[in-house]
């Protein structure tokens, strides 16, 4: 019996790598920690702050009113750490500020880890947060799709 849910597991983790790979040009991969015991509900709480941030940088105060939710998509996926501590891996398909990522980040919850996804290595991603997504459940994914692909006329430094 284990050997067939080990198989069902596998099936279901290549599903999501192969329908995540063609739904975005991945860009970004970002890990984050909390430093301390969060529960699930203030995670997600703290990520969607983070979302807010990011967006604010690139758009201002009122982004909403201009992309909606996300000028970028991402998915992210929660795990518990060894320490049983709930933190994230999350990627996105638009450049996005790693400087504000950190510093909001470290600020108000503890530790980020950022790195541009490069050519060739998007499936190795997809693999890694897949992973969570089956030995934790479905039900630790997040996923949001921009409308449109949003491009701000004046570009950050950072964009490129």
């Amino acid at each position: 019996m284990d050997k067939a849910i080990d198989i069902d597991r596998k099936l279901i983790k290549q599903e999501y790598i192969e329908w995540l790979a063609n739904m975005k040009d991945w860009r970004s991969f970002v890990t984050l920690t909390f430093k301390n015991d969060t529960s699930e509900f203030a995670a997600i709480l703290a990520i969607r702050a983070l979302i807010r941030r990011l967006n604010k940088e690139v758009w201002g105060d009122h982004y909403v009113k201009i992309v909606g939710h996300s000028y970028f998509s991402y998915v992210y996926s929660m795990e518990y750490q060894i320490r049983e501590v709930v933190h994230f891996h999350l990627i996105v398909d638009k450049p996005i500020d790693y400087n504000v990522l950190h510093d909001f980040w470290s600020q108000w919850y503890g530790f980020a880890w950022s790195k541009k996804i490069e050519i060739g290595s998007q499936a190795k991603v997809l693999e890694y947060i897949t992973k969570y997504m089956t030995k934790e459940g479905t039900d630790k994914l997040s996923l949001y799709s921009a409308k449109k692909d949003y491009v701000p006329k004046i570009r950050p430094s950072w964009w490129f």
